[in-house]
């Protein structure tokens, strides 16, 4: 948790702290961040939808998806962090061709529902890959 205080930190730093020239557009600062941000927030939603505390622990983070759909942990792990380096690269490239924030910000929000919508199915697509996985060994 401590861990995740100061990349937040640090993010925010980079996107406010020079009003003059930050070193990036806030928007970007989503894109840094991108997927454990999803993670999080798409979590939270889920849960107050079922009139859950949001801050309730359960097991329908990414990592126990992908845990359960059969990947080891290291396999989740490295899953994830390809993924995430996707988001963050996009996110840095988006910022260096100064794409409209308006424009990043529409492609990081279409981003969160694909994402959402893929963990309403993560059960079924779960099954699905742990079918698959094994002709990848």
């Amino acid at each position: 948790m401590f861990l995740g205080f100061i990349i937040g930190y640090l993010v925010l730093f980079g996107s406010q702290h020079n009003e003059l020239e930050p070193a990036f557009r806030p928007v970007t600062a989503l894109w840094l961040i991108g997927l454990p941000l999803m993670d999080m927030v798409g979590i939270m939603i889920r849960r107050i939808r079922k009139g859950q505390s949001p801050l309730r622990p359960d097991r329908n983070h990414l990592h126990h998806i992908l845990l359960h759909a059969g990947f080891t942990p290291r396999e989740s792990l490295l899953l994830i962090v390809v993924a995430n380096l996707g988001v963050v690269f996009f996110g840095i490239l988006a910022e260096q061709a100064k794409l409209p924030e308006w424009l990043m910000m529409g492609l990081y929000l279409l981003l969160f529902v694909a994402y959402s919508l893929c963990l309403t199915y993560a059960w079924k697509l779960g099954r699905w890959v742990k079918k698959l996985k094994p002709e990848f060994r």
